[in-house]
């Protein structure tokens, strides 16, 4: 470990805790990297704050959307960009969590298909069909099924020991790595 802990100085240089009992302040690029860039792994502590922060953004940026729709309706252009900044703002900052998520779990991020596209398909699907009918059902299962499955997965599951095919483990440095080379 060397002189002065090389994991404390290391840990405080990585992808990044948005929260921690050593300060509220992030860089803007990691700020960046964290929310919009798909590289690297985070963990589950990570996971649920950064989750918790983009469902903030949303729910914020939702009450002006509500209001302009309700005042102006379809007409409002400026609905438009506001749907983007949503987007953007929310949708894939999600996305980039999810994939860092699946890396901690050594998986690709290809498997967000599975576990956020598809039970948003059968869900929609299963709002055009007729309640009670057999479809309805097997439609609702499979997207409760999938959510759940997506829930345990990124929220609940540890990640990968050490490293990965994706990189090392949050607050794990490589031996070799500056890091420990500039505190030895």
């Amino acid at each position: 470990m060397g002189r002065g802990g090389s994991r404390t100085s290391a840990r405080s240089r990585e992808i990044p805790l948005l929260l921690s009992m050593k300060g509220l302040v992030m860089s803007a690029s990691n700020l960046l990297r964290y929310f919009y860039h798909f590289e690297g792994r985070i963990g589950r502590q990570n996971y649920w704050i950064g989750t918790l922060v983009v469902l903030s953004v949303a729910v914020l940026a939702y009450f002006p959307y509500a209001a302009l729709w309700k005042t102006y309706g379809r007409s409002f252009v400026v609905l438009v960009y506001v749907v983007f900044a949503i987007i953007f703002f929310a949708l894939w900052p999600g996305i980039a969590l999810g994939v860092k998520r699946l890396h901690d779990r050594n998986k690709s991020g290809l498997w967000l298909i599975p576990l956020y596209w598809v039970p948003t398909v059968l869900d929609k699907l299963n709002a055009k069909l007729d309640d009670g009918t057999f479809l309805w059902w097997i439609t609702l299962g499979g997207s409760l099924i999938l959510s759940l499955w997506c829930l345990v997965e990124l929220g609940f599951l540890p990640g990968s020991p050490g490293a990965n095919d994706f990189g090392q483990a949050e607050g794990v440095v490589e031996a070799n790595s500056p890091d420990t080379e500039a505190h030895n």
